[in-house]
């Protein structure tokens, strides 16, 4: 990630948190109760495969929808990204909505 990057990312892999701000990185275990609160969160309103997550939080909406303005058309500073393997998952947690699921074709 560069430091003007429009997304934190937060990686969950083998039971630990990778969490990437600029070029700094900090591991924590999976059991972050955030993380898990997040995603139980999100799992109420969709059904949530098993898997490697990537948990983003969206920090420059606008540079977002440069590249997708269909799937960001709706983010703003602070939203989620939950990406697994084969989908994308962009979640409001001030509202508690999932606002729209990208479906990764292989």
């Amino acid at each position: 990630n560069a430091a003007g990057s429009p997304i934190g990312q937060t990686e969950v892999k083998d039971g630990v948190i990778e969490q990437q701000k600029g070029e700094a990185q900090i591991k924590m275990k999976a059991d972050n109760t955030a993380t898990e609160n997040l995603i139980k969160k999100v799992f109420s309103h969709i059904f949530l495969p098993k898997g490697d997550i990537q948990v983003e939080s969206i920090l420059k909406p606008d540079e977002l929808r440069k590249i997708d303005p269909i799937f960001y058309q709706f983010a703003k500073v602070g939203d989620i990204v939950l990406k697994y393997s084969d989908r994308a998952i962009l979640y409001d947690p001030v509202a508690d909505k999932v606002l729209d699921v990208f479906h990764i074709v292989k």
